[in-house]
């Protein structure tokens, strides 16, 4: 336990000064898709479980419900573990939703925060 919280110390400040002195952690987190989901990693966390919630009870269970899942032979299990296809399903709405989500809501306000709020930091 100790030796995660000491890791995730060391990343958050060497994030906070843009470098990392190892080099394939440094190539890692400056790629475009890593820098991406950081990006959209706070509209993530707000939408996931919204999209979980409202997706299943109105759109997910009552489709499900409805199939025949005895002729589906070896994958007729599936009609247990919806997960196997929530999971993926789920997570590319959440993707998508928290991208545009960034792209139309937060840039603009991020584009706008110096002009009304003014720097302190040294």
């Amino acid at each position: 336990m100790i030796t995660f919280s000491g890791l995730n110390l060391y990343l958050v400040i060497k994030a906070y000064h843009f470098r990392f002195s190892i080099g394939w952690i440094n190539s890692f987190m400056t790629r475009k898709i890593v820098v991406l989901l950081g990006q959209i990693s706070y509209g993530i966390y707000l939408y996931h479980n919204l999209v979980q919630f409202y997706f299943t009870k109105y759109i997910f269970d009552p489709i499900w419900s409805k199939i025949a899942f005895e002729s589906f032979g070896v994958f007729s299990f599936l009609e247990f573990h919806s997960w196997v296809v929530k999971l993926p399903l789920y997570s590319l709405i959440s993707f998508v939703l928290a991208y545009y989500s960034y792209k139309i809501l937060e840039q603009p306000i991020l584009k706008r925060k110096d002009r009304y709020f003014k720097s302190t930091a040294v």
